[in-house]
């Protein structure tokens, strides 16, 4: 399998026990849509799969360590981080709204700094940001295109919090934001995997078609030849 993604022109690593395909811009060379794109897509919603659950266990620990279980008020999105409904988007735009995404999520993670918690917390967020990083990477592999990542902001704003409570709640907010887009993410990766599946397999039938018919007029051609030899 790695090998295959050597072929894409890609380089790969491996963490928390799931093959990881690290992209470089001079190396593109997945346009059009393809095998190599198919394959990326199957690691990313591996990928991806690990970070919904990565995202749930940040999240309950700063429920459960900041004491707002049962309360509902981590519910509530904050207003200053706007995340799109991946799973209602055009497939033509999916990949580019995850990738800024995530972008905005690793700005919006300083906030998560001055959670109230366990000195555990910040490691496995150390763990989910590596995980961003790399999801990041896949996708730019796969749309093999600067301009469609160049114009994205250094970071999203972040407004001073209102006291201690305000830092816990902005705290559980975010996580339960980034879960939830995490999970929405897996079923729009797994949509443009199946419609790509769709377009490599008529692909391969139309090259399958032109194939036998070039097969076909070889033949016909020989037996041209053939009489007019006799």
């Amino acid at each position: 399998m790695v090998g295959s993604f050597r072929n894409c022109g890609l380089s790969s690593g491996v963490i928390f026990g799931v093959l990881i395909i690290y992209s470089f811009p001079s190396e593109c060379s997945l346009k059009p849509l393809g095998i190599c794109e198919l394959g990326v897509l199957n690691q990313s919603i591996s990928q991806t799969h690990i970070m919904a659950f990565q995202a749930r266990d940040l999240y309950n620990i700063s429920v459960n360590q900041q004491e707002f279980q049962g309360t509902g008020l981590c519910d509530t999105p904050v207003n200053w981080l706007s995340i799109p409904n991946i799973t209602s988007l055009q497939s033509s735009t999916i990949l580019q709204n995850i990738y800024q995404t995530l972008h905005d999520f690793l700005g919006a993670f300083k906030v998560l700094k001055k959670c109230r918690v366990e000195n555990e917390f910040f490691s496995k967020l150390h763990e989910a940001n590596i995980s961003i990083s790399a999801l990041q990477s896949n996708i730019f592999s796969i749309l093999c295109n600067k301009s469609a990542v160049s114009h994205i902001p250094i970071s999203v704003v972040i407004p001073e919090a209102d006291g201690v409570f305000d830092e816990k709640l902005q705290c559980c907010r975010i996580l339960n934001m980034y879960m939830n887009f995490m999970v929405a993410v897996e079923s729009g990766l797994q949509r443009l995997r199946e419609e790509t599946r769709q377009k490599v397999a008529q692909l391969k039938y139309k090259n399958n078609s032109s194939g036998q018919q070039k097969s076909r007029k070889k033949v016909k051609r020989r037996k041209i030849g053939s009489k007019r030899a006799k």
